[in-house]
This record gives C-alpha cells, structure tokens and sequence, in this order.
C-alpha cells in the first residue's frame, strides 16, 4: 500500500472515531467540593486519552443535580449524585406513586463519599448524641448532605436544631458560635476544611461516629485517617456513602449512549492513571459490572 494513502487512512480512521463522539457535560458540584475534582480528573485523564470532548460543569450539588436531571427541559444528561439521596428518591416513587427515577440509569458507582461532623474543640462534643439540643449546620437544599443530615436526626432519634447553611460558611458560622457544629459528606480530604492548624485560633475536631439505633445500617463503615486533613491527628471512625454517576435514558440520543459507553469503559480503562493522577478517593472505586447501591432510606 502507499505509504503516503496509508498515512491519510490512518487520520481518516482516528477523525471519524473522535468525531463520532458528541461533546458531552458533566453536572459535578460545587468548585471547591470532590464531585468537581472528579469529574475534572474525568475531563482531564479519560476524555484527553480516550479523544472523548468533554466539559465539567459546577453545580450547587447533588440535590440540585437530580432536579437538572428530571427536569426535561434541562440540559443536564449526566450527572454525580449521593447514593443515599437517590436511594431516598426512589423510596419516594414508591411510597407516592410517582416516576421521577424512573429513566434514570446508574452508569457505574464511583468513590466512597465519608461523612464529615466537625466542631471546634472548646464545645466539647465529641459523639453525635452530644449534639443533642445544639444547632448544626447541614448544608441547604441543593447539597444532599442535608438530607443525610435528616436521614440521621430521624434514625438516631438524637434531636439537633438544623441550620441550612451553606458549605463555604460553615467554617465562619461555627467560628463565631452561630452554630455548634457543621455536617459535610464528600470523600476526603475535602477541599473546604483543609485548613492550616498555624492560622486555627480554636482547634477543628471530627467527631468519632458509631452505629446506634440503626441509624448507619445504610452506609459503610470507614475511617478518616489521621493526616487526612493537617489538623487531625487521630483516625476517626465514619460511615460512608458513595458517588454514584447517573444518567437520564430519556434524554440520550443515540450518539449521547456511545459516549456513555465511552466514558464508562474509559474510566476502567484508565483507572490506575486516575488513582495515580486524581483525588486521593480515586483508590475506593471499584471496577465491577452490577456494583450494589446503598439500600432506599427509610
């Protein structure tokens, strides 16, 4: 064969593969949250090997994910979401009859997600039954960690007074005594509570998380390791959730499903790349057809 036609097929070839492929959008969270950095290792590592034109879009979070992705009149394809607020979700179709997960497909689970209740050390709580009668900050409508938040008030039966507050506040709000204490869920080490422990006027502590009343019959047992984050200086016992990366059937053209297969095969593929190049919770996902999700909430 020509040498010179040979060279022009072989550009024919890798110009039509990438070209078949759609520029897609990822729905991740907020900038400084772990489902941006995910997604941006995505965008990174799997689009820029697998020639996959990808685009990371920051949202407020996984709640607010979910509503993009029903609403029909959303752009929003594909998206991260917590798997106890889908599994929650789908409890609600049930219970009320209605549909909204019903063409909503979970692509692959991705990295565990642990959650995260810290407080200043001069407040003195230390479990989650001294939260009783203190006020906690848990996020606002749009970041799921306030539905785990509830999920836990209500199992626990430990009754908290609940600020909606956003993430990037919580830090101030707990600092000046507005709230006691603060509730994030994100795999770690979260972005937002990286702090300097020179620069700490009173000490960050997490508070050790144990089983009662059934309240984590629905997450994993984990551990924050101590060096996680430059002020903690234990390991914490936690409880763990995962990322799930969900799409809408219903909004995927035919072109759309090869690039969710694309993305799907180009994470496995690349996964030693992600864990080596990407958030430290990379090293959690597991690469398996048929992955279990956290039971619906009850």
């Amino acid at each position: 064969m020509n040498t010179k036609f040979s060279y022009l097929l072989t550009l024919l070839v890798v110009f039509s593969i990438n070209s078949a492929l759609a520029q897609f959008t990822i729905f991740s969270g907020p900038l400084h949250g772990s489902y941006n950095k995910f997604a941006d290792d995505i965008v990174k590592i799997v689009g820029e090997k697998e020639g996959i034109e990808l685009i990371n879009q920051p949202t407020h979070g996984s709640a607010a994910n979910f509503r993009y992705l029903i609403d029909p009149d959303n752009e929003a394809k594909m998206v991260f979401i917590q798997s106890d607020y889908f599994s929650l979700m789908q409890a609600q179709d049930l219970v009320y009859n209605t549909h909204k997960t019903g063409a909503l497909k979970i692509v692959m689970p991705l990295a565990k997600e642990q959650i995260h209740i810290f407080t200043k050390k001069s407040t003195g709580i230390k479990t989650l039954e001294d939260l009783k009668d203190k006020r906690l900050a848990v996020g606002t409508d749009d970041q799921s960690s306030s539905f785990t938040a509830e999920i836990i008030r209500k199992r626990s039966k430990v009754e908290w007074f609940t600020n909606k507050v956003n993430y990037d506040q919580m830090l101030k709000r707990i600092a000046s005594g507005n709230v006691e204490a603060g509730i994030m869920v994100g795999s770690s080490p979260l972005e937002m509570l990286q702090i300097n422990p020179q620069v700490m006027v009173d000490g960050l502590v997490l508070l050790q998380l144990r089983d009662f009343n059934g309240w984590a019959k629905s997450y994993e047992n984990d551990v924050i390791k101590a060096g996680e984050y430059e002020w903690l200086e234990k390991d914490i016992d936690t409880f763990s959730l995962r990322t799930l990366l969900i799409v809408n059937e219903d909004k995927l053209t035919e072109e759309d499903k090869k690039v969710v297969e694309a993305i799907e095969a180009g994470i496995a593929k690349n996964i030693a790349i992600l864990q080596k190049e990407g958030h430290p919770k990379w090293s959690t996902v597991e690469i398996e057809s048929g992955a279990s999700v956290a039971p619906a909430a009850k």
